[in-house]
């Protein structure tokens, strides 16, 4: 099964993301309804993300699922600063709220110990009422689950999360799961054309194949 494909298909049975655009209008028009629904839709995929981005040695400290919640509850307060361009335009400003969120708490960990009164201020702050109203659901899968915890998605990501060198894994998850446009890639990665860009997800999609494939053989 194409990695491509595989990263292509974001929301449960089908459902048109054109529909995620109009779940954004009515949430930055004050619908919590709306914006409920919308941040349920990506909840697998951003979850896909993070457990690709943070690597094994930091998940003692930085985990996954409170990573994902607070994301949401960033991304709830913010709603109003998403520009909508295009469907994909949603994924990848969860997706950079998501980054940020990572590089915060990594670089708080290493300017500090932990500070047990700092800790709790936080949880405090998080616990606002302004608070997403969406619950992050367990990551172990569930019937309901099943669409986005397959075995062929776990697969997939963790021959990813493993791939080398960086950039291989970075271009396939900004075309892949992040959904970003060439040219966006190009200016990411820094590199001179677009066509440099797809040799590089060329190559990257060759060796990620290899790896699966002498999983299963």
């Amino acid at each position: 099964m194409s990695t491509e494909s595989k990263g292509n298909a974001p929301f449960p049975d089908g459902a048109d993301p054109t529909h995620s655009m109009e779940l954004v209008w009515q949430g930055q028009r004050g619908n919590a309804g709306a914006v409920n629904e919308l941040f349920t839709r990506y909840i697998p995929r951003l979850r896909r993300i993070l457990c690709i981005k943070i690597n094994s040695a930091q998940r003692a400290a930085v985990v996954p699922d409170d990573v994902l919640q607070e994301t949401l509850i960033v991304a709830s307060r913010r709603l109003n600063e998403l520009e909508l361009r295009t469907p994909s335009s949603i994924l990848q400003w969860l997706s950079k709220i998501a980054d940020y969120e990572i590089k915060n708490r990594l670089e708080y960990l290493h300017a500090q110990k932990r500070d047990p009164s700092r800790e709790l201020r936080m949880r405090s702050d998080s616990d606002s009422e302004d608070q997403v109203g969406v619950v992050v659901p367990s990551e172990d899968p569930t019937p309901s689950q099943s669409f986005a915890r397959s075995e062929m998605e776990d697969l997939v990501d963790m021959h990813l999360k493993q791939l080398e060198p960086a950039d291989y894994r970075e271009v396939i998850l900004l075309r892949d799961y992040y959904e970003a446009d060439w040219e966006k890639i190009r200016s990411i990665l820094d590199r001179p054309s677009i066509e440099a860009v797809q040799d590089l997800y060329k190559r990257a999609e060759k060796k990620l194949r290899e790896r699966i494939g002498k999983f299963l053989s």
